[in-house]
């Protein structure tokens, strides 16, 4: 019993369960819609937001994210998915597929 106190007094004091800081000042979604050139780096935060929740009630993304979440054997695919997966679908985009997904978006004009 002692042991145990002696090393939870040397443990670091932890503020919660999120409390380790990260190297990243934005959010994961953020730095998502950047690595795709969804998004300009001085985008607002809101309205990035915004985009990926746009990204991802797209009809090709959510079949693309299904499609990924099938291929884990899962029984019942979650209704998130897309938003569990959408990184993953993201970087398994092909570039025409990502230029075709931001004409949809309203991104970029149709050429």
């Amino acid at each position: 019993m002692r042991n145990k106190r002696r090393n939870k007094e040397l443990r670091p004091i932890r503020l919660g369960a999120m409390a380790d800081r990260t190297r990243h000042t934005e959010p994961a979604y953020f730095r998502a819609l950047l690595a795709a050139r969804l998004i300009d780096p001085k985008t607002p935060i809101a309205d990035a937001y915004a985009r990926w929740d746009s990204l991802c009630r797209d009809k090709v993304f959510v079949r693309m994210s299904m499609e990924l979440e099938k291929s884990n054997k899962v029984f019942l695919p979650s209704v998130t998915a897309p938003f569990h997966n959408g990184v993953c679908v993201l970087q398994a985009m092909t570039g025409r597929q990502i230029e075709a997904l931001k004409i949809r978006l309203g991104v970029q004009k149709a050429a």
